[in-house]
């Protein structure tokens, strides 16, 4: 059955271990010390994540943190073993020079069992306290210390150095999920290579840190084809690191079963198939970060499928060319693919100008990857993000070669055959007597049929003969050349066709006809357009289209609702055979087998549309170094526009050079010379310059709000039809999808930076 309680969950309920994770801090340490038994309860969301508790003001996190290293040493081991996460907000470095190095060292070593470790963008993450966990302390004996880490999040650290990640990296054996994203001293090949050790990788990424080809070499022939989520976005990468994917990272290669693992947790094992499948979904990060974040576990599904090959890649804000995109897509290994907006230009290495830019090689739109996209890509892929022109711009059509082969040979040279005269033989011709010629008229074998219950109609002799006179011709004036048309007549608009009328009635008698003819009709107006469609990615569950223009011309906003009506089709479509083909499981309710039946025929739930960056407001040009807030010392208004339109009106000097014009002034003749002269007119004009025509401004509409008001209109139409008590009612254009519309900010770092980098919000927040 659908969503049972268990046995012992319906007949023991305890309401505070649902009543736990809601009470804040202080109200935990009060109700753990009640007794023993509520001890047991509340105690685990103490000590489970017990930096959650710090707080947020950097004086206050840094006090906390302070005390909490210092109690480590008096806690009981038991309790010790209670956390598992460990979330270090970053303190405020200008103020404290922060802790002793052995900081790291001391939190790993008093926390057996911790498995989650965030420090992002902790300033004392240091080269000293990394380089700590080189030698144990004096309490321990072996001489590798090895920590039973699963999840590390290091990103944006920049007191971290190469060395000290590549001694730190050993250490963890047990890693799951490894972000370095925006720490610099990740890049150096020591680092690169540690990866080797970490058989257990399954999520990494290095975004932001400058990779290059030569340092994504040493990465792919490091991971292998053990990670499934590799996220190298915002890198130095081209065409080279594709084709080290797609010979290193997504071959499926068959291995034996890796039975070393380090020390676990005692959990249970077993996992139901509920988590298969969200390990299995398109957001891999987020339910792994919430399971290991949540609570000891035990082994997981992602670390059970072992070289498997990347199946999630995250490679936008590279050099990457659309060719790698499409050699990447034509592997179909890929589920989720971001490769955000690709580059429309190429840069030659050996350009004979450097400053010129023709040398740039102009690259083919992503519209080309639509073929591709629905031939290769249609099985597997989730997740996708690509540029909007995918869904906006026509393919490029290509024309497949003539299976025509032409000779080869040099042109041969014309020569004139030799004149011969023929002989004169005159042929006799024969003649037909005249009196037995006959004419013949070839007989009509088209009869009329008649459907059952029709009857003809009365004036139909009257109808013939008219329009036999009307056509000159008599029964009996046929010439042997005549014969009656073998083709139908030519249909007009008055004209009835039965079988129209009788095919209508059949499809709405038979739903599944109807359901075919929907989709006939769909796939033959969809091939008439050579661009993105909904039903070419039939398991795609999102679908991301980036730098969306706030204003663009009617076509393109026509193009996007289209898009959103195919959709709305492609989902009525899948209904319609789930209702009418979809054969029932045992124990199932209806409403949920259709719904998941229908979400297997087409997938997609939501399209994110990424606004492009706005324009930034023009700068006022100021002619002085100051630029003062007024221009006139009276502040009146008329005084400001002057001034305003003065500043840089430079009209009233004239072409002249140290005070002498420079072309002399023609003098007019004296009216003495003038007198008894007649001077002749000229007739002449100018010839007038061709104008060239105006273009007239494109008119440019709002997306978004022209998406939002189709959206309300058709969400209304649907909302009355539930209202007159339909249930689940059809109506054209409707898709109950979600569509999140994502504004870049003009300045997405907000805040002030400080020496140390730390960026800090209203003057005391923390980012």
């Amino acid at each position: 059955m659908d969503d049972l309680p268990s046995y012992e969950a319906a007949t023991c309920p305890n309401a505070w271990t649902l009543i736990a994770p809601y009470l804040p801090s202080q109200a935990l340490c009060s109700a753990a010390l009640v007794s023993r038994e509520w001890n047991k309860i509340f105690t685990p969301w103490l000590w489970g994540s017990p930096a959650s508790h710090f707080g947020e003001q950097n004086d206050v996190v840094f006090v906390a943190l302070t005390r909490f290293k210092r109690i480590l040493s008096n806690a009981r081991a038991s309790v010790c073993e209670l956390t598992h996460t460990l979330c270090l907000p970053p303190a405020h470095a200008e103020i404290y020079s922060g802790p002793h190095s052995e900081w790291l060292r001391d939190c790993l070593e008093y926390l057996p069992r911790l498995q989650c470790l965030i420090v992002n963008g902790l300033p004392f993450f240091d080269h000293a306290s990394l380089l700590s966990l080189r030698y144990p302390s004096q309490r321990l004996r072996p001489k590798f210390p090895v920590f039973s880490l699963r999840l590390l999040d290091a990103s944006g650290c920049m007191n971290a150095t190469s060395a000290g990640l590549a001694e730190a990296l050993p250490h963890f054996p047990d890693l799951v999920s490894l972000d370095l994203s925006k720490t610099r001293a990740s890049r150096g090949k020591a680092v690169l290579s540690a990866l080797k050790h970490l058989l257990n990788l399954r999520v990494l990424n290095l975004c932001g840190i400058g990779l290059k080809d030569e340092d994504f070499s040493i990465v792919a022939h490091s991971i292998r084809s053990r990670v499934r989520s590799l996220d190298i976005s915002n890198n130095l990468l081209t065409d080279t690191s594709t084709r080290l994917l797609l010979e290193l990272c997504l071959k499926e290669i068959v291995i034996t079963p890796h039975t070393h693992r380090g020390r676990l947790a005692p959990v249970e094992q077993e996992q139901g198939n509920n988590e298969i499948d969200v390990f299995e979904s398109e957001n891999l990060v987020g339910p792994l970060r919430k399971k290991l974040m949540g609570g000891f576990v035990g082994t997981l599904p992602i670390e059970e499928a072992r070289d498997v090959g990347i199946s999630h890649l995250y490679l936008s804000a590279n050099n990457i060319t659309i060719e790698g995109i499409s050699s990447l897509l034509r592997s179909g290994r890929l589920k989720v693919l971001d490769a955000g907006v690709l580059p429309a230009t190429i840069r030659n290495p050996y350009p004979v100008d450097p400053s010129s830019e023709e040398d740039d090689m102009k690259l083919p739109s992503v519209a080309k990857l639509v073929p591709i996209l629905s031939k290769f890509a249609r099985h597997k892929l989730r997740y996708v993000r690509l540029n909007y022109q995918i869904a906006t711009e026509n393919a490029p059509i290509e024309r497949s070669k003539s299976p025509r082969a032409e000779l080869c040979g040099g042109p041969g040279a014309y020569e004139r055959p030799e004149a011969h005269e023929l002989e004169n033989t005159e042929l006799s011709m024969s003649e037909l007597d005249s009196e037995f010629t006959t004419v013949q008229e070839i007989a009509d074998y088209s009869y009329p049929i008649e459907l059952p219950g029709s009857f003809p109609p009365a004036e139909t002799s009257n109808h013939a003969s008219s329009s036999t006179a009307a056509s000159g011709h008599k029964p009996g004036d046929l010439s042997p050349s005549w014969s009656p048309s073998l083709f139908p007549p030519t249909p007009t608009p008055d004209m009835q066709f039965p079988s129209t009328l009788v095919f209508e009635t059949i499809c709405q008698e038979d739903p599944l006809n109807h359901v075919e003819d929907m989709k006939v009709r769909l796939s033959y107006r969809q091939s008439q357009e050579p661009r993105l469609h909904p039903g070419m990615l039939p398991n795609l569950h999102t679908l991301v289209l980036t730098s969306v223009p706030i204003a663009a011309e009617k076509y393109m906003v026509d193009r996007i609702i289209q898009f959103i009506k195919d959709a709305a089709d492609e989902a009525s479509i899948a209904r319609q055979s789930a209702r009418n083909t979809y054969a029932l499981p045992p124990g199932r309710r209806r409403v949920v087998a259709e719904e998941e039946y229908a979400h297997s025929l087409f997938a997609l739930r939501r399209i994110v549309l990424e606004m492009a960056s706005p324009q930034p407001a023009p700068k006022k040009i100021s002619t002085s170094w100051r630029a003062y807030p007024t221009r006139s010392t009276t502040e009146d208004a008329d005084s400001e526009a002057f001034w305003e339109a003065a500043s840089h009106d430079f009209s009233f000097f004239g072409d002249e050079e140290c005070g002498q014009p420079s072309q002399q002034l023609a003098r007019p003749l004296p009216l003495e010379a003038m007198s008894g002269l007649e001077l002749a007119t000229d007739h002449t004009h100018p010839v007038p310059e061709p104008r060239e025509p105006e273009v007239s401004p494109r008119r440019l509409f709002d997306v978004i709000g022209e998406v939002g008001k189709f959206r309300r209109e058709r969400k209304a139409a649907y909302e009355e039809l539930v209202a007159t008590g339909e249930a689940n009612p059809d109506v054209k254009g409707y898709w109950p999808g979600d569509i999140t519309v994502v504004r870049m900010p003009l300045n997405a770092e907000v805040g002030e930076l400080d020496c140390y980098g730390n960026r800090y919000e209203s003057g005391w927040y923390y980012r």
